[in-house]
């Protein structure tokens, strides 16, 4: 619980699901003197303080960082003594280190994510690839960068008309139907462009990529012509919305496309893929920096009677014969919540198991027994009932999706959908009907209200909250949540909002959180989140969402270098309106000047690996507030306006760094009132003496 003295409020955070959670330097101070290991404490504070560890402190605060500033002086801690790293355990520390800390995913994977040329958008190629990728045909027309990169790396590229018309067109399992030239936006003849769209959708095996140009809010420019517009380059272009172009595909093909970025659309011919492509599409992910597994260690033996320790021996010289397929295992059994079945495995790790053990369950009978003697009865349970529960919250946001989206049911269900489906629900008709509760809950303003005010309780981005006639802060108001559970009026999603009398006691506000952070968030919130993707596309192309509070809408911010800069510029907002079921973008750069992003921490957390100088220089800027040169209300100044200023007080910000301009100032610079007692010159001292005094410009230039 923090308190802040000039809001006279409190905020309450818990670190318990933290990767990287605050640390507690110099505890002695806090201890009475009579306590046993007080000499203990301050001995490691004096032998951390005698190797400079504390003298960078804004890398101190947090574990993670910690630990790096420990290890690069070449030192470990164990228990509370500062030790040496050997060279082994330096290398092999570095190399721990580097395979968790990966915040964007794991990156162990041994298979390489498709580079589409045409496509342009990063990380969509990791989707293709897992919705299937034997072959890839490209589909374009004009100049085509995709087809002349990929002949010239001996694979198949794809049909052009003007660069490759002698390269046959063949059928594929992906179809790309690019987006260097756009072909479905620049064909001007309707017939045409739905020909070119059903002609690049026969070809495709398992799936086609769609990818069109969206039209920009802020810049509609052109002259009007049959259903687009002739640009300023004289050429012809059909901006689409987000909804028109999945409308469209929808019309063209009977099918029902899925948006997975602007203007960027799947449409699977293969339903276990699209299937399998959902499913772990709304699965929740947690990049733990370790898995919890008991190691094979004799250490970990504590004494028994012979017989019991004789047992135990033969228990972990069974495990660590197999341990690799075992720990594979184990994490499959932690990842679908429930016991692995013979047709959840491959057949190669089925085979292994079975040659060690004689068959899956008395493999999983052996690893269940190991991971409860090593990590101890309660944690295992526990751990277990949480990946069940995680699991079954994904299963519930997966079918409360497919009720939203009204999607066709499908023939016969992909046969690991099926396996969850009978575990967590028994029947498919169960498992729709906790779905559509699931989706239900979305129109229930309280129950968002409350999911927000748990997720900022986690560090899961920045909450403001409103009721009617009271305005309250709900990430600084520890009971923010108590009161929102007292009572639950409904506000009916599809209702009007001045016409309800729920709605207009319902509170409103927004929770803003990195885009990172989504897969983390309560159930509820995801449904209320990926409802909007169905519309919009994949939600990782923002930097930041922002989930406002009673309105049934979502907004995305995309910035300048969101990760590197202390203060990013926007490049472009889209607002998504899911009551209406539109989209809006709007563009910054050419007719609106991209804002300044202030106070970026509060919506990140300690995980990210910038947290701490971001805090830092947030805090800077709020000191430079509290001295009255800027006022950071509302969305902050201008960008131009804040450079000014600085530049003014002599400030320069230097990657995730404030600070003092180092080239002294010319004579005739324009400086601000706080920069006038800085100018330095030689006067007469009492005693005749030249000494240094302070004195104002306008004093020294008069």
């Amino acid at each position: 619980m923090a308190l802040r003295a000039r809001r006279r409020r409190g905020c309450y955070r818990t670190y318990a699901d933290s990767l990287n959670p605050p640390i507690l330097h110099r505890k002695e101070l806090l201890l009475p003197a009579e306590h046993p290991r007080l000499e203990e404490y301050r001995a490691l504070t004096e032998a951390a303080e005698s190797i400079g560890l504390f003298e960078e402190t804004t890398r101190i605060g947090y574990r993670r960082q910690w630990l790096e500033r420990v290890r690069a002086a070449g030192y470990r801690i164990e228990g509370h003594a500062l030790l040496p790293l050997g060279n082994l355990e330096a290398d092999g520390a570095d190399r721990d280190h580097a395979q968790g800390d990966d915040r964007d995913g794991d990156c162990g994977n041994g298979d390489q994510a498709v580079v589409d040329h045409a496509g342009g958008h990063a990380g969509d190629g990791d989707r293709e690839r897992q919705a299937g990728e034997n072959q890839t045909g490209e589909d374009q027309a004009g100049e085509d960068q995709a087809v002349a990169g990929h002949a010239g790396a001996a694979l198949y590229a794809g049909w052009d008309p003007y660069f490759a018309p002698e390269q046959p067109i063949a059928s594929a399992d992906l179809v790309n139907l690019g987006f260097v030239i756009n072909v479905i936006n620049v064909i001007e003849d309707f017939d045409e462009r739905l020909e070119a769209l059903q002609r690049a959708w026969s070809l495709a095996e398992r799936l086609l990529v769609v990818s069109v140009m969206l039209a920009n809010q802020n810049d509609l420019r052109g002259a009007r012509f049959r259903d687009g517009v002739i640009t300023q380059r004289q050429t012809f272009q059909k901006y689409y919305t987000q909804q028109e172009i999945k409308a469209f595909l929808t019309d063209a093909l009977d099918e029902e496309p899925i948006p997975v970025a602007p203007g960027v659309l799947y449409v699977f011919r293969d339903k276990d893929a699209e299937q399998r492509f959902l499913v772990d599409r709304y699965r929740r992910r947690r990049s733990r920096l370790r898995d919890p597994s008991a190691p094979v260690s004799a250490s970990m033996r504590s004494p028994r009677a012979p017989r019991i320790n004789q047992r135990r021996d033969r228990l972990v010289e069974q495990y660590a014969a197999y341990q690799e397929p075992l720990e594979r295992l184990w994490e499959q059994w932690l990842g679908l919540g429930r016991r692995p079945r013979n047709t959840d495995l491959d057949v190669p790790e089925l085979l292994a198991l079975s040659e060690g053990f004689g068959s899956l369950g008395k493999a999983l009978r052996v690893l269940e027994t190991y991971q409860r003697e090593m990590l101890g009865e309660e944690a295992v349970s526990a751990l277990l009932e949480r990946a069940e529960s995680e699991r079954l919250a994904d299963l519930e946001v997966y079918l409360a999706l497919q009720q939203f989206e009204c999607r066709r049911p499908y023939k016969h269900l992909e046969a690991g959908l099926q396996r969850d489906i009978n575990a967590f629900f028994g029947d498919y008709a169960a498992a729709c009907s906790a779905g559509f509760a699931s989706l239900l809950q979305i129109a229930d303003v309280e129950a968002i209200a409350a999911a927000c005010c748990e997720a900022a309780e986690h560090g899961l981005g920045w909450l403001e909250l409103e009721r009617p006639g009271a305005a309250m802060s709900a990430a600084e108001s520890g009971a923010a949540r108590t009161h929102l559970n007292a009572a639950q009026p409904t506000a009916r999603f599809a209702a009007d909002a001045d016409a309800d009398a729920d709605a207009k006691r319902a509170p409103r506000g927004s929770l803003t959180l990195d885009s990172r952070l989504v897969e983390q968030l309560p159930a509820l919130l995801r449904v209320y989140i990926n409802a909007a993707a169905v519309l919009y596309g994949d939600l990782h192309n923002a930097d930041l969402i922002k989930i406002h509070i009673g309105s049934g809408k979502l907004t995305l911010m995309r910035f300048d270098d969101f990760d590197g800069r202390a203060l990013p510029r926007m490049l472009e907002r889209v607002k998504i309106k899911l009551r209406e079921q539109d989209v809006d973008l709007f563009g910054y750069g050419e007719v609106f000047e991209p804002p300044y992003l202030y106070r970026k921490s509060r919506f990140i957390n300690e995980e990210h690996p910038g947290y701490p100088e971001q805090v830092a220089f947030d805090e800077a800027l709020e000191q430079l507030e509290a001295r009255g040169l800027i006022d950071l209300s509302g969305y902050g100044p201008a960008a131009t306006e804040l450079d000014a200023i600085l530049a003014r007080q002599r400030w320069e910000i230097d990657g995730l760094q404030l600070r003092r301009v180092r080239t002294p100032a010319a004579l005739d610079d324009s400086i601000g009132p706080e920069q006038n007692r800085q100018v330095v010159t030689m006067l007469p001292g009492p005693s005749g003496r030249l000494l240094p005094r302070m004195v104002s410009k306008e004093a020294f230039l008069g």
